[in-house]
């Protein structure tokens, strides 16, 4: 998972822009609490 988020803000920042890298970073912490989540239930 860590290394699709930092492969995905390689991307994101060579082609959109540092927003967007700054987006993946936001949405990795609500992916990672999610995915916490499921595995405890």
């Amino acid at each position: 998972m860590g290394l699709y988020n930092f492969v995905d803000a390689i991307f994101l920042g060579q082609f959109v822009g540092p927003t967007a890298v700054g987006a993946v970073g936001l949405i990795y912490v609500l992916v990672i609490l999610n995915q916490a989540i499921l595995v405890w239930v």
